[in-house]
């Protein structure tokens, strides 16, 4: 989809919804999305098949050698594409200093088979910093875990900066939420990754 046109009020209706994504889990759910930003998240989602719902540059960023070729892949797919002011990518971002690309990606479900035929499972339970998440998540790829399952009480994979390292390895194993009694044989729930 070519350019949609440029949002310069942080009252923007899909300015609002980014901003919602970003603090709330329960939007996050409902919406079945989460929020990717920079350079390297977008073009590393992007370069392994997946496909924003929408994104959001600026012109200082489309204007750089990578990122008008970034902005040019986010265009030439189905997605609506904003260019928006340095305010309004303030705002989009969780970064204090954004690099002018932000995304929404639609969350991606493991089917349960492939939880269940993973070789090596690691399960997740009552983590509560959103960073050691993120180490985890790094790791489990790093040491090829063929699934990672959030029990009740871990903290969302959607907050930052846990959401940065998962969304970085949007294309590695899947993260399902999940009871414990699940790990043995299925992952009911909730699953995203």
């Amino acid at each position: 989809m070519p350019i949609t046109g440029v949002i310069t009020s942080l009252q923007n209706p899909r300015v609002r919804a980014v901003e919602r994504l970003k603090r709330k889990k329960r939007d996050r759910y409902r919406e079945q999305q989460y929020v990717v930003e920079g350079y390297r998240l977008v073009h590393h989602a992007l370069s392994r098949g997946y496909r924003p719902a929408f994104a959001f540059y600026t012109e200082a960023f489309a204007g750089s050698e990578q990122g008008g070729e970034l902005v040019r892949a986010l265009a030439a797919g189905d997605a609506p594409v904003w260019e928006v002011t340095p305010p309004v990518l303030e705002a989009l971002a969780d970064t204090v200093t954004p690099q002018g690309v932000v995304a929404v990606f639609p969350m991606r479900h493991p089917a349960p088979e492939q939880v269940r035929g993973a070789e090596l499972v690691l399960v997740l339970d009552a983590l509560r910093m959103p960073g050691n998440v993120g180490t985890i998540l790094r790791t489990a790829q790093a040491t090829g875990a063929g699934a990672v399952i959030c029990a009740p009480g871990t903290v969302d994979p959607g907050v930052h900066p846990a959401a940065q390292t998962r969304k970085a390895h949007a294309d590695g194993d899947p993260v399902a939420h999940g009871a414990l009694a699940d790990a043995h044989g299925r992952a009911d729930g909730v699953a995203h990754g």
